[in-house]
């Protein structure tokens, strides 16, 4: 797919349309492959009713409603099984939260009546939301929930104090709140910002609180000019007096729409970001260092996009995506002036690996990522010569680049969803250490001996069983197979609907943990286990080499031998990338063809001695 902020198109105007259209808060610069979206099922208020039209009618997508007002429940089934949609979208109406009444009549001077209104509102929000989620809650089926509408002003005067719950608009914030607070105690169900979203579009175009009742919480449309044709003086439609409504209410629509596939891309981590790789001069920073031979910097040298561009890095570090520095400089140089080039806002051990020299970006690149043990698919190259951004391309033809247009590169990396992460484990946000760790080991490793060398790691295991959803280990496992491609003998991409049923139906995950000397690596290895069949075996390639696969296939053999299992079985399906995990089974003495692997549980190969594991 054609990058648009590095396209070669001449029309600026086409180029700012692809930014700040309907596409804005999810851009599509990084985007790979399609993730198709077949059928969702809506609950929600009579509210909805236009934004389901749009779905239908702009993206083709086909959808079953259920109408839910006043703690309505659910019907025993939705019209079709539940494996048909993608997932459920929630809305709550806020007039089912509380009535405009009771809250215009309450005493102004008596507090504590806007907090027991308050409460109360809270109480009847956790307890529809345990009506509206009991099908997440039965099936694991993924869900969005939306939220309410911020009001624009408070109805009692701009000069009112603001963070009181008498205004009306902290007021429904603090019901935000209570809503995400809620969502985040339950699993595979994710909040919606109905409320984020009309803000970036505008509020005085979208909501309707400038024209009726706060607690209605809608857009502003034509629907009720022809109840006013009878006055002395009929009315004219909302939109003649509210001009750019009816467009505005289409773009927040398709945006609101795009925003629930971006999170569903990112969730099921469709063409995820693993890497992202910078130059420095005229990149990270204005100028050329080798140029400015007093070394000194004023603030027109990063200030603006540039600072920008360093705040989103350490953000992206912070998610777990690993970063690279390939410039074509002198390394003493940029080493001894680092500090004074950046402020402080990025430090060098950020990064995990760093190539600066005078050597070609491609070759760099391709020690980088056998630093890294990632491929091209997974890393974004950002660089402000197109020559350079040509050749990464040429070499890497699956890689993704951008440098064209530094005033997008912020929004891209931040905002893509091939570039967020539905929550930030420990082990991904200590990758950077890891590798930085994994690439001290392999240095050390060329001046040893493989046997010696590995007896040197003073190698600690631990395997343990995740048997549900709900065990705080599962997340990461997660994690790890649908990002893992290399040594993943399958390539299947699970969600936590499929893990809840692979569990209901007996299945386990045999996680390993690992540790050496050099760091602590942990949850890096996952068997998908049921019967004593091995569905899935998939592991981290910071730990490839080190013999960990045979401690954790050894295990699997002793608990068959403890149970009376005649034989252990094993499948492999080729993909385009794990060639370095088909030979897994054979290696540990499995005998089979076409992908099909069995052994019996004496045969199969124990780890090494000098492998010592912890509980």
């Amino acid at each position: 797919m054609t990058n648009s902020s590095d396209s070669s198109a001449s029309n600026l105007t086409e180029l700012a349309a692809a930014h700040t259209g309907v596409n804005y808060r999810t851009p599509t610069d990084l985007r790979q492959t399609e993730l198709s979206v077949n059928r969702i099922l809506f609950i929600g208020s009579c509210l909805a009713l236009d934004w389901l039209k749009v779905i239908k009618d702009r993206f083709n997508i086909n959808y079953d409603y259920i109408l839910t007002n006043n703690f309505s429940p659910l019907p025993d089934t939705p019209p079709n099984p539940f494996s048909d949609y993608d997932f459920s979208v929630i809305q709550i109406p806020l007039r089912s939260v509380f009535h405009e009444n009771t809250y215009s009549h309450l005493d102004y001077q008596n507090l504590e009546s806007y907090e027991a209104l308050f409460a109360h509102s809270r109480n009847w929000i956790i307890n529809y939301l345990d009506i509206l989620l009991a099908w997440n809650q039965a099936h694991g089926q993924l869900t969005f929930v939306t939220n309410f509408f911020v009001p624009q002003q408070s109805p009692l005067g701009r000069l009112v104090a603001r963070n009181d719950l008498r205004n009306m608009t902290h007021f429904v914030e603090r019901l935000n709140g209570v809503l995400y607070e809620e969502i985040g105690k339950r699993k595979n169900v994710y909040l919606l910002d109905f409320d984020q979203i009309a803000a970036s579009i505008g509020r005085q175009r979208l909501q309707d609180d400038s024209v009726f009742t706060l607690s209605h919480g809608a857009l502003l449309n034509d629907g009720g000019s022809q109840l006013d044709q009878k006055r002395i003086q009929p009315l004219s439609p909302m939109s003649e007096h509210y001009p750019g409504i009816l467009e505005a209410s289409g773009v927040f629509y398709e945006m609101a729409w795009l925003e629930l596939v971006g999170m569903h891309r990112t969730i099921r981590q469709v063409d995820m970001v693993k890497l992202v790789v910078v130059d420095l001069d005229d990149t990270l920073w204005r100028g050329v260092v080798a140029e400015n031979e007093e070394g000194v910097f004023d603030h027109e040298t990063f200030e603006g996009w540039p600072i920008g561009l360093m705040e989103t890095l350490c953000f992206l570090r912070k998610r777990g995506i690993l970063l690279a520095i390939a410039s074509k400089n002198d390394e003493a140089r940029i080493l001894e002036l680092w500090d004074r080039l950046v402020g402080g806002r990025l430090r060098l051990r950020d990064f995990a690996v760093k190539k600066i020299n005078w050597r070609s970006k491609v070759e760099n690149l391709r020690e980088i990522l056998s630093h890294v043990n990632v491929t091209a698919r997974s890393v974004v190259f950002i660089d402000d010569n197109p020559v350079e951004r040509a050749a990464m391309k040429a070499a890497f033809p699956e890689i993704r680049v951008l440098g064209a247009h530094p005033y997008y590169l912020r929004r891209i990396l931040l905002w893509s969803p091939e570039t967020q992460v539905s929550q930030i484990t420990e082990e991904s946000s200590r990758r950077t250490e890891m590798v930085q760790a994994q690439i001290v080991r392999e240095t050390q490793r060329e001046s040893m001996s493989h046997e010696d060398f590995l007896k040197s790691l003073e190698l600690r295991i631990r395997i343990t069983e995740i048997r549900s959803v709900d065990d705080k280990r599962f997340p990461r496992s997660l994690e790890l197979i649908n990002k893992t491609n290399q040594f993943n003998t399958t390539g299947r991409r699970w969600s936590l609907e499929s893990g809840a049923e692979f569990f209901s139906n007996g299945g386990v995950f045999e996680a390993m943990e690992v540790e050496d000397k050099f760091s602590n690596y942990g949850l890096v290895a996952v068997a998908l286990v049921k019967a004593y069949h091995i569905e899935q075996f998939v592991m981290s390639c910071r730990v490839l080499g080190m013999e960990a696969e045979a401690a954790l296939l050894g295990r699997i053999a002793e608990q068959a031998v403890v149970a009376g299992v005649g034989e252990i079985t094993a499948e492999v399906a080729p993909t385009d990338l794990n060639i370095l995990a088909r030979d897994l089974y054979k290696n540990a003495g499995f005998v089979g063809e076409e992908g099909r692997w069995r052994a019996e549980p004496g045969a199969i190969r124990r780890p090494p001695p000098y492998i010592k594991f912890f509980s």
